[in-house]
């Protein structure tokens, strides 16, 4: 096995698993919000997706191919389902491409934290891995915006 096969296996289960959720939240519960102040359902989700493809393009040495807002936010006209399916959908394809480019020669090259690129760099490896961590937080909020909607996550549904 190798790196890019082993980061793969996790980007496609966080992938699968927060399509589920997308999928799962009806289109009139995509401005959500729990509380004042966080971000809304489909907010979550056009973030996960823009740092996606801010990280992903950062991996490949390119700039994102698609508009990412301030790179945090994702470009704040987007709101229907239907385009935040794509868009989260078309982040993962980026930097799961990203990830598949991973070799035993590049793993620990030092490329430019995207978020950050004249202060720091960060080794390919820590940057896939970082950012899997970020999209699991994400899963975790998504988990409390679908259950205080009366969703029972998918992969939480009984087999």
């Amino acid at each position: 096995m190798t790196f890019a096969d082993s980061l793969d296996i996790l980007y496609e289960a966080l992938e699968r698993q927060l399509l589920q959720f997308a999928e799962a939240m009806p289109a009139d519960k995509y401005n959500f919000r729990p509380s004042p102040g966080v971000r809304t359902f489909g907010e979550q989700l056009r973030h996960v997706g823009a740092v996606q493809w801010v990280v992903g393009s950062a991996m490949q040495g390119s700039t994102p191919s698609v508009d990412v807002g301030d790179g945090d936010s994702g470009p704040s006209s987007m709101t229907a389902k239907d385009e935040l399916l794509k868009y989260l959908r078309d982040s993962f394809q980026c930097i799961r491409e990203a990830i598949r480019a991973i070799n035993e020669h590049n793993v620990l090259e030092m490329i430019p934290n995207p978020f950050s690129p004249a202060k720091s760099k960060l080794s390919r490896l820590a940057l896939a891995v970082a950012y899997a961590c970020h999209a699991c937080d994400h899963y975790g909020q998504l988990v409390v915006y679908l259950r205080l909607n009366g969703i029972v996550p998918p992969p939480s549904r009984p087999k």
